[in-house]
């Protein structure tokens, strides 16, 4: 698996102006960089709103899915509600 650093990944993502509907590069920043780690990624586009699904199989039969949705508007603040929105959208 790539060695990803954190800090370089997070201002990677912070370049891309990614306001909805545009994602500014971020997915397929992130694409990329799943693909090179082993995951089966794929786009599920739903209008404007962009989606980004990755699939790894870590040991057969045992998979794990990763899904990203660009859904933030230029009137709202991404982290006011962050941590009830994952809380909320776990499964």
């Amino acid at each position: 698996m790539t060695n990803i650093d954190p800090v370089d990944l997070t201002q990677r993502l912070i370049r891309c102006p990614s306001v909805t509907p545009e994602e500014g590069g971020a997915q397929k920043l992130l694409q990329s960089l799943l693909k090179e780690a082993g995951f089966e990624t794929f786009r599920a586009d739903r209008g404007e709103v962009s989606n980004l699904v990755a699939r790894w199989e870590y040991i057969p039969g045992s998979e794990l899915y990763l899904v990203w949705t660009q859904s933030t508007t230029e009137n709202e603040d991404p982290e006011k509600e962050l941590f009830s929105s994952l809380t909320s959208n776990l499964f």
